[in-house]
């Protein structure tokens, strides 16, 4: 068992364990190296958070293990960890210390001990980041650095040369508060942080983050090793309200600095908008610790630049994109930028005459999608082959809106079809069609079943999209609306059309072997009942017979032509016949273009 000390100093909370060990040494009257060593632990081993070794100062010391161990560093991986918290070791002081003058002498007017024991370190002067006294408000002052190996991180012997210029020191240093980011990292190491987006980041990620973001808000891409320790304060300052909302904060700086950025190259990329920024991000690519900050920044770049497959952000390559520009688009159709712009501003998605068109930024897939659609345009003949349509039935179908002309360029044949829209109202028209070798006697093509039907070939097409039609086939020897097949009484029932609308005249004159114009005459004299009906596709009345009309004036009547016929004489020999007999031609019927006569006045029947 070790015996503690007789010539001791109290351990402060805020203390660094190799400071308090060097003390210790002091008031013992040695230097820290040796004093540790004739007690049997290695000084530097504090330095490195040895268990052995802190336990070792604990029992002679007389103070808790606990507390000299959470003020302890001790490596972890390539990191120290402090309180919980990572650390650089790059960003730890060690040989060359800093200090608040303000305290040091605050330490010596306490009165208790000699001078160059009061002296205490405080565990934020350990960091380079903390430049700032958050007691006294006061710039922290540089100690020159001793070089001699057995004095180094001996805090006693390094600090002894102050001692004599402490009050000077204080009178001239400095006075200014500690900047956001020093109160945020001293926070920090002392557990009452506020709460912001910066605690999810490691220690050491937050603090460089803060200083690389606030030196180029501040300097722009000037070296960071330059910067003086009021300009590192400064950027510290604005860098900790740029990333401490992380998400929100970072893409705004960021779209400030685009904004800015002069392009004097129009490849240049987030690399050169972005400049230190981007290289030491990239840098840090493999630093899990920065990963939150790479999908931010990753994020806003793959929204702000037109970056896809083959580009790379921060050695990671890029399998997605986001936006396209003219260039890009042009390099991935290979064809010429002015006709993507030409396409862009028919589309509405560039301004006509917009001298900066080729640097802004479109949808991927809606910017692809139209110049696929613009690669793959079609002229009117090239898109009547593709329906398999005549140039009639090609203006129909524009006409009735089935399909439609876009207008890619300028002029007379600026106007084309979307092959992809054709395809589509081609899958739709011919969606549920039987295949069928040759036309079935009941069936017809749309042309034919148009004017059989006496309806229009739009209201066809129509009529097949809505599905209205009980059957439609599709000839296999054909293609697109050439194969179309229908049957006629389908139509008439889709159109709550009666199946027998009665006989032309036509239909009737030849049913009566009598010539078209006697009918009309009949039907307006009302010897034989008629109607009339709206023809669907001209608008006119048209005459109609019934057949069973037809029937009862064949009863009755017979034509002196149709007589002749009948008998096999000529008119002329059967009428003088009739005559010399004494029958005579039926009386209503005189006036007509021909003669008739009553059955029932005649001795032969037909």
């Amino acid at each position: 068992m070790v015996l503690p000390l007789g010539l001791t100093v109290p351990f402060m909370e805020d203390e660094p364990t190799t400071y308090f060990a060097s003390r210790l040494a002091a008031r013992n009257f040695l230097n820290a190296r040796p004093f540790a060593a004739d007690l049997g632990f290695s000084y530097s081993a504090l330095d490195r958070g040895c268990e052995v070794a802190i336990s070792r100062l604990s029992e002679i010391a007389g103070v808790p293990i606990s507390a000299l161990t959470e003020n302890a560093s001790r490596p972890l991986g390539e990191w120290l960890q402090l309180r919980g918290q990572l650390i650089d070791p790059k960003s730890r002081r060690n040989s060359r210390l800093a200090v608040c003058p303000a305290c040091l002498e605050a330490d010596v007017a306490r009165g208790d001990r000699d001078p160059s024991i009061a002296i205490r370190g405080r565990l934020p002067w350990t960091l380079k980041s903390i430049r700032t006294c958050a007691v006294h408000h006061m710039a922290l002052v540089n100690i020159p650095q001793n070089d001699r190996m057995p004095l180094r991180h001996d805090w006693s012997q390094l600090v002894a040369p102050v001692l004599p210029q402490i009050k000077a020191l204080t009178d001239s240093t400095i006075r200014r508060p500690p900047s956001k980011l020093e109160g945020y990292l001293i926070d920090r190491l002392q557990g009452n942080a506020d709460e912001c987006w910066l605690n999810s980041m490691e220690f050491y990620a937050a603090e460089h983050l803060a200083q690389l973001f606030g030196s180029a808000a501040l300097y722009g891409d000037k070296v960071a090793l330059n910067l003086s320790d009021d300009e590192k304060y400064t950027a510290g300052d604005v860098g900790f309200d740029i990333v401490k909302d992380g998400p929100k904060g970072i893409p705004d700086f960021l779209s400030k600095m685009q904004s800015q950025f002069v392009r004097r190259d129009r490849t240049a990329g987030a690399a050169s908008v972005y400049g230190r920024i981007y290289a030491r991000l990239t840098v840090l690519s493999e630093d899990p610790g920065f990963a939150s900050v790479h999908d931010i920044v990753s994020d806003h770049i793959m929204s702000s630049f037109p970056v896809g497959p083959g580009d790379f952000i921060f050695r990671k390559p890029v399998s997605t994109r986001r936006y396209h520009s003219v260039l890009t688009l042009s390099k991935q159709f290979g064809c010429r930028e002015s006709r993507i712009e030409k396409v862009l501003r028919l589309e509405g998605l560039l301004p006509d005459r917009h001298d900066s068109g080729r640097d802004v930024l479109f949808e991927a897939a809606r910017a692809e999608q139209l110049i696929e659609r613009e690669m793959q345009s079609l002229t009117l003949a090239e898109a009547e082959r593709r329906l398999g349509a005549s140039a009639n039935v090609m203006k129909i179908l524009l006409d009735g809106g089935f399909v439609q002309r876009r207008r890619v360029s300028k002029g007379p044949h600026g106007l084309r079809f979307w092959a992809d829209e054709l395809d589509s109202f081609l899958a739709r028209i011919l969606e549920g069609t039987q295949p069928v070798e040759e036309n079935a006697d009941e069936t017809m093509s749309v042309s034919y079943a148009s004017a059989h039907a006496r309806c229009t070939i739009s209201t066809i097409f129509q009529l097949i999209l809505d599905r209205k039609l009980r059957w439609v086939g599709r000839r296999i020897d054909r293609s697109g609306l050439d194969a179309l097949l229908v049957n006629p009484e389908d139509l008439r029932h889709a159109l709550n059309r009666p199946t027998e609308d009665g006989l032309s005249a036509i239909d009737a004159a030849e049913r009566l072997r009598l010539a078209p114009a006697v009918m009309r005459r009949l039907a307006e004299r009302k010897i034989l009942g008629s109607f009339t009906i709206r023809d669907p596709m001209t608008g006119h009345e048209k005459l109609r017979f019934a057949p069973n009309e037809i029937d009862r004036f064949a009863s009755a009547y017979v034509s002196l032509f149709n007589l002749g016929r009948t008998l096999g004489q000529k008119a002329a020999r059967v009428r003088k016949d009739l005559d010399a007999r004494g029958v005579k031609p039926a009386q209503e019927l005189l006036g007509l273009d021909a003669i008739f006569y009553r059955r029932s006045d005649l001795e032969i029947r037909e």
